[in-house]
């Protein structure tokens, strides 16, 4: 029976050990690559179980291959849980980002989110009833107007003025400088890949023409070794990557039927230009009726 278990349990093994030799000279177009960098910080745990397991019965060439191979998931993933934030200042600027689901039409529940977590620039995703949330959100800085920008869909709240720019990329004028900030809800890459590509040109073709500060904020469908989430890493840094505490997760809730009692993937991303630095990052527990958990960081302008 021993035998039977070490059989299937080196089957896993090798299995995990395709994965993880193919992703690094395979691009997630390929459906098992794609999957496992969706959920690699389970395919990681996996991992860590199975060397454990092959140093018990000795079968150490197994137990060094696999931590070879996965030694760079362990050190993404764990590395989070050692990050330290910094004492957030007054001068700092807030951002929230909120995908509330499409098919969301509580939007009462929608401002009450906003409302108990306010922030400086607010970028929502997949919201319909437009004319109703402006005027639910309208106190949301007491005394102070709330400037929007919105596009199908698309709604950024902001302390500071804003001026639309082209759809749905807005230029906030924060004191310090004009601040490029582009709302995003990029196709599943799970299931449009080549539609989420394309999504990320655009957007990327967009910010290429801009100069100066820049946010690019919201529901990317894209977790940490994707393409989409690579090619933004190389030229935006990320508030969760940067200072954020843990995995992150932010998807899904429990409004999902499939919900397994806790988020499994972190798809919600705050990137920012070089002209940032992230204090804080954090998930926040309280999502409505959304299917994602929102996202809060604190930014700093880097001085000169």
């Amino acid at each position: 029976m021993f035998r039977k278990l070490c059989y299937l349990i080196w089957i896993a093994n090798g299995l995990l050990l395709l994965w993880g030799v193919s992703r690094y000279v395979l691009s997630d177009d390929v459906f098992f690559i794609r999957y496992g960098n969706y959920f690699a910080p389970f395919l990681a745990l996996i991992a860590l179980g199975l060397i454990g397991f092959n140093l018990y019965i000795k079968s150490y060439i197994w137990a060094v291959c696999t931590a070879i191979i996965y030694l760079p998931l362990f050190l993404l993933f764990g590395g989070s849980w050692g990050s330290a934030e910094a004492v957030v200042k007054k001068s700092d600027i807030s951002v929230l980002s909120y995908s509330v689901r499409g098919n969301n039409r509580d939007i009462e529940s929608i401002a009450g989110v906003i409302e108990r977590n306010t922030a400086d620039i607010i970028f929502l995703q997949e919201v319909h009833q437009l004319g109703e949330l402006a005027a639910l959100t309208s106190g949301i800085y007491g005394g102070s107007k709330v400037h929007s920008c919105m596009w199908k869909g698309f709604v950024l709240l902001s302390r500071y003025p804003v001026t639309e720019k082209s759809k749905p990329l807005c230029v906030i004028h924060h004191p310090d400088g004009d601040i490029h900030s582009y709302n995003v809800h990029l196709d599943k890459a799970l299931i449009k890949l080549d539609g989420q590509k394309r999504n990320l040109d655009r957007v990327l073709q967009e910010l290429s023409k801009l100069s100066g500060p820049k946010l690019v904020v919201g529901d990317f469908n894209a977790t940490e070794l994707t393409s989409s989430y690579k090619r933004m890493s190389e030229q935006f840094g990320n508030a969760h990557q940067e200072v954020g505490s843990g995995l992150g997760f932010t998807f899904p809730t429990s409004v999902r039927r499939f919900y397994p009692g806790f988020a499994v993937i972190r798809i919600d991303h705050i990137f920012y230009s070089d002209e940032f630095s992230a204090v804080s990052s954090a998930v926040i527990d309280d999502y409505g009726k959304a299917d994602h958990y929102p996202i809060r960081a604190s930014l700093r302008y880097r001085k000169e």
